[in-house]
């Protein structure tokens, strides 16, 4: 195996983007400090081809034994085996009953890579893995990413079964883990990430899946359990239009630490795909119906003339009117409750300074809806012509529309033109995951198609209609397709005003989990936070921390709060969680370790400091210590904790004691020249007014 060192052009290009980490990442096993100073290094595994078309991917210290291309879920049986060399490496031809399958083993500049292409077939398998019942060695953890937002997203140590009694029960202790979009292998020193540049086609899945045996009487023993990954496209079984189909190359990267490496490749995506990146922080207000039952014009035309009377002004960009103006599907027709319609609107938030917003679901329709009703042709439906409701309820059934259908895209066109003639640019699109429809399980309206095809269609129609300079937050969505569209992207479940597994765990372990690919495939949107109490199960200590939490990583900042409810504190409060005009994000010291406290370092250009929050996301209090160089780069700082317009001297210390109650935060502020944090110095490092009476 080759090394070499990341090229600085790489390396400023990720630090630009919040890769500071490349200083405190997570090389696994080496102490704090050893971990902060180790250099980034990638690294290159490689291929070993046998004659009967099989072959390894060797690394150092994480292997691939006996891998081999699959279809639906059974290993290839060529009739022939042809060896040879390719451009960049070596080549496997596998001649088939149906026709021909080519795999080019390549050597990049900076990874390994597995080229495919089928041809003489007349139509795409369901699944196709280039790379399939692959034994793994040398790894003892693995990162998986979901589908999309709310993933679950999770490092988990490789697990094997125990010495256990079954009894009359049957039982194996089996598992099968899916990741999309990126994938990673850890071991003690080294980790392999896994993943494919183009997202424009097909889905791109890799699994990682054990194969338990019992032995001894009542089953008692554990024996020959291996562990094996697969990762490869479903191809949903499209016709072939040409002789031959090319697919993405799925490219392994290997380094010495997991969050560099997993960002590495998360650049190489957004590059491929040309993620839209570039534009100004997100700092919104988000105008809930669940704020007032009466959700109207003149609830919106109260909120407003409140931010008009704030001074100094509250520096939100965007006031968005959420869903709940009309029935699903009939956009462009909001109820009584908007006389003037939602033009009238837009102007009204246009004339106070601010960006108008607008949520719809564009996949989604009520059955109540005039649009179902007029067209229930255009909804999703099953091989046997039925519809297929997506929610079921006494209330009416919602359903999905086919975006396939040509009058579908038309209407989507003409509904999203018509917004942004009335002057809204900024857009968040719910339910966007109801456009991901695998074609094998549907009929659709037209045909021969894979989901991710039409899925980017509709987006790319979005995206045309609402022009290049407006803003596009997606939720709901599933990453890979929406990459090149979306300017934010919801990472999380629905963020209610309660601690749950479903609600402000999922937060916090996406957001965390998902910092690698923040401000590189898009701004992440953890959803919106809370900061009154009046309406909240949360505690103040617990609604602090999550705004904090959400305010230092770097990603939106938004809030549904009635605005006109705060107190002067809480405003102050949210007025500190201002971000910096450009998107500038955190890097975490510990990632991915789940045991320790929720770390975050932003770093701050003027004063030069840093910025530093602790925290514990835990149901159990914790004591811990941290020597000051496993956080940031000198040794020794001037330690200050900081709250919004004032902070208080800890003095020159070398090391920092953390004591924190469960769902508790502390921030810091970091210098090395005696400096505390300007009073006017906002979380994201704005420099704001109205963070000192």
């Amino acid at each position: 195996m080759t090394d070499r060192k990341l090229q600085r052009r790489t390396f400023l290009k990720m630090g630009g983007a919040g890769l500071a980490a490349a200083l405190v990442g997570w090389p696994f096993s080496a102490s704090p400090a050893a971990r902060r100073n180790r250099e980034f290094r990638l690294s290159k595994p490689e291929w070993v081809i046998y004659r009967d078309g099989s072959f390894d991917l060797i690394s150092e210290e994480i292997r691939l034994k006996n891998c081999r291309p699959s279809i639906d879920g059974e290993a290839i049986m060529p009739i022939n085996v042809f060896l040879g060399d390719s451009p960049k490496g070596k080549r496997i031809v596998y001649e088939l009953r149906d026709g021909f399958l080519m795999l080019d083993l390549k050597a990049n500049k900076d990874s390994v890579s597995i080229g495919s292409e089928l041809s003489g077939f007349t139509h795409a398998p369901h699944w196709f893995f280039p790379i399939s019942q692959a034994r793994v060695e040398g790894a003892s953890r693995f990162f998986k990413q979901g589908l999309g937002s709310g993933g679950p997203s999770g490092v988990y140590e490789i697990s094997r079964s125990v010495k256990r009694e079954w009894g009359n029960r049957a039982g194996e202790e089996s598992w099968s883990y899916d990741s999309y979009l990126t994938f990673a292998l850890l071991g003690e020193s080294s980790v392999i990430a896994v993943g494919a540049y183009e997202h424009n086609d097909y889905l791109h899945r890799s699994t990682l899946y054990n194969r338990p045996h019992r032995q001894g009487l009542a089953d008692r023993y554990p024996g020959g359990e291996a562990v094996y990954f697969e990762s490869g496209f479903s191809m949903e079984r499209v016709p072939f239009e040409n002789e031959y189909t090319k697919l993405p190359d799925i490219q392994f990267i290997g380094g010495n630490d997991a969050f560099n490496t997993l960002q590495y490749l998360a650049w190489n995506i957004s590059d491929s795909m040309q993620a839209r990146l570039g534009g100004f922080s997100c700092y919104h207000w988000r105008l809930h119906p669940g704020v007032n039952e009466n959700f109207s014009l003149a609830v919106l035309q109260q909120s407003l003339s409140f931010l008009k009377g704030i001074t100094p002004a509250l520096p939100v960009q965007t006031v968005q009117i959420d869903d709940k103006y009309c029935l699903y599907g009939d956009w462009l027709e909001p109820d009584e409750r908007w006389p003037g319609g939602l033009d009238k609107a837009a102007r009204e938030i246009f004339q106070l300074g601010y960006r108008a917003g607008i949520s719809l679901a564009p996949f989604r329709v009520d059955e109540k809806s005039k649009l179902f009703r007029r067209h229930p042709e255009w909804v999703i439906r099953d091989k046997n012509d039925n519809p297929v409701p997506e929610i079921r309820s006494v209330e009416g059934n919602h359903y999905a529309l086919d975006g396939s259908h040509p009058e579908v895209q038309k209407y989507l066109s003409r509904v999203f033109r018509a917004f942004r003639k009335m002057g809204f640019i900024y857009y968040k699109t719910d339910f966007m995951d109801w456009g991901l429809k695998d074609s094998t399980a549907i009929r659709r309206a037209v045909p021969g198609k894979s989901s991710v095809q039409v899925y980017r269609e509709i987006c790319q129609i979005i995206r045309s209609e609402i022009g290049a300079g407006s803003f596009w937050l997606a939720t709901g969505a599933p990453f890979g397709p929406t990459i090149g569209f979306a300017d934010a992207v919801r990472v999380t479940n629905d963020l209610a005003c309660s601690w749950s597994e479903s609600s402000v765990e999922n937060m916090v372990q996406e957001t965390y989990l998902g910092q690698y690919y923040n401000n590189v495939l898009w701004q992440n949107d953890p959803d919106v936070l809370s900061l009154d109490s009046k309406k909240c199960e949360l505690s103040a200590d617990e609604q602090q921390s999550i705004a904090l939490w959400n305010g230092i990583l770097g990603g939106m900042v938004t809030t549904a709060d009635p605005i006109g409810s705060w107190d002067p504190q809480q405003l102050k409060f949210f007025r500190f969680l201002e971000p910096d005009r450009r998107p500038r994000s955190a890097s975490l010291p510990f990632w991915p370790d789940a045991n320790e406290l929720k770390i975050a370092v932003k770093n701050y250009r003027s004063p030069r400091g840093w910025g530093i929050l602790f925290f514990n996301d835990k149901g159990v209090a914790v004591n811990r210590s941290y020597a000051v160089s496993s956080l940031i780069e000198p040794e020794r700082a001037f330690i200050f904790l900081w709250q919004s317009g004032q902070s208080i001297a800890y003095g020159e210390l070398g090391q920092l004691t953390i004591q924190l109650e469960p769902h508790q935060s502390k921030l810091f502020f970091l210098s090395e020249e005696n400096t505390p944090p300007p009073a006017n110095l906002t979380l994201g490092g704005q420099d704001a007014e109205g963070l000192k009476f």
